[in-house]
């Protein structure tokens, strides 16, 4: 293997304890209950030898459904695995994405104790929340959730709110971005929008990006993170992508079921592009699969007008999830009026950086950036 992978493991699969109406994942994967650790040993250990010699840090990514089914115990055993077979020298991190309403305290202990990032899913205040996050039993969540986070920041484990935006909260990009900063005091937020049955508006997706951003731009710039944001600077400024959604090709970040099932991409986890069975397939082998192959070259491809768009290298015609028979973006329209609105701003923030000056003063280059680029 010339280059990391990176792997997203869901060791429950679909299972999970909410009923979100705009779930994904739901009745995506095989009958089953919780990979098994024969099935985990093997992915451990495949995962860390398999990566390139100058690899020094590996990801371990926990997904679901809801991660925290398979039990505390399962994920005590995976940090025995992940030591056990860790080469000298190697970081080894993990990062799990939870609903939040599992939370005790001694997960807590156990995530504060093997420094866990963890991301929980909030969709703003409790009434946005509970109208698409409730149990089965048609109950609602926030208040649980909520108080998980609270127990997360008391015991200083870094935390990430994922926000789906949604019909519910989409026309609330400015209140949503104020809640998590002001409220419940995040320093780490993802907003993720609803591309399927139920998708959002293209304008007000767009509309819900820049009021959050202008909210960020007041009081955020260099104290909370925004993952759209961050990555946008990153690739516009420092030339780097950082975040799939917007990368030129797909294909580095599989998803692992529970029965050891491997998959081009966790948005993908359909017969068409199963590329094998860590159980019985080494990752160099299912990597060069043709059918995993193809899954990168159709990652690629983008309707005429987006090909030639201004904003083709930054954007990249988002997820291949989201885009239409044409190759065009559902969500396009959304797009391409945050990343004219922002990228003034973005060459702003690295000017104060280029200078060493404090991002927040970069109302100081934004008129005339503003003009050159007009």
């Amino acid at each position: 293997m010339n280059y990391p992978f990176h792997l997203i493991i869901k060791p429950v699969g679909d299972q999970c304890n909410l009923n979100c109406s705009y779930c994904f994942y739901k009745e995506k994967s095989e009958e089953g209950t919780v990979m098994t650790f024969a099935t985990l040993e093997k992915l451990t250990q495949q995962y860390i030898e398999e990566q390139p010699g100058s690899c020094k840090e590996v990801q371990f990514v926990w997904q679901g459904g809801e991660p925290m089914l398979a039990g505390l115990s399962f994920y005590q055993h995976a940090m025995v695995l992940q030591e056990k077979y860790r080469r000298p020298g190697m970081a080894i991190t993990n990062a799990i994405q939870t609903n939040g309403t599992l939370i005790t305290n001694r997960w807590i202990e156990f995530l504060k104790q093997y420094d866990f990032q963890v991301g929980i899913s909030i969709d703003g205040m409790a009434g946005v929340h509970d109208a698409e996050r409730i149990y089965y039993t048609g109950k609602s969540s926030h208040h649980k959730v909520i108080e998980a986070y609270r127990k997360l920041q008391k015991a200083a484990i870094t935390t990430n709110i994922l926000c789906v935006v949604h019909q519910n909260n989409v026309g609330m990009g400015k209140q949503i971005y104020q809640y998590f900063v002001n409220d419940l005091k995040a320093k780490n937020i993802q907003f993720l929008p609803v591309v399927g049955q139920a998708t959002i508006a293209p304008a007000l997706w767009g509309e819900f990006l820049v009021q959050s951003f202008g909210a960020w731009c007041d009081d955020g710039v260099g104290r909370v993170s925004v993952q759209l944001f961050d990555a946008s600077y990153a690739r516009i400024i420092q030339g780097i992508e950082t975040f799939c959604v917007h990368s030129h090709e797909c294909g580095q970040q599989l998803a692992a079921e529970r029965n050891g099932d491997i998959f081009s991409c966790d948005q993908y986890v359909e017969k068409q592009h199963h590329i094998g069975n860590v159980t019985s397939e080494s990752f160099n082998t299912m990597l060069a699969k043709p059918v995993h192959n193809e899954f990168v070259s159709m990652s690629t491809r983008h309707d005429i007008a987006c090909q030639s768009c201004e904003i083709k290298g930054l954007c990249q015609g988002g997820c291949p999830k989201h885009r239409d028979q044409h190759g065009k973006n559902k969500l396009c329209e959304g797009y391409y009026r945050f990343f004219t609105h922002a990228i003034p701003y973005f060459y702003a923030f690295g000017e104060c950086v280029r200078r060493n000056m404090p991002v927040y003063q970069y109302r100081r280059f934004l008129p005339e950036i503003t003009m050159k680029i007009a």
